[in-house]
């Protein structure tokens, strides 16, 4: 379930940065980091969880090229 919410998570960062990101600060945007970054390196089932797995990696990307 945490790689759907990650998942999510990360679209919404990539589309809506300004609203959320820059609005946590330091501690929350640190924190937040570390629990996306959670999913990396997780074993996945060979299933529709490869889409999330993918999509949060996309987004994150999104995410950082942004943040540049």
């Amino acid at each position: 379930q945490r790689m759907v919410e990650m998942a999510a998570m990360g679209y919404t960062l990539a589309v809506a940065k300004e609203h959320i990101w820059d609005a946590l600060g330091a501690e929350g945007t640190r924190n937040l980091s570390e629990w996306l970054g959670g999913i990396n390196g997780k074993e996945m089932p060979n299933s529709e969880y490869m889409f999330y797995l993918a999509f949060h990696q996309f987004s994150f990307l999104a995410l950082l090229w942004r943040l540049i």
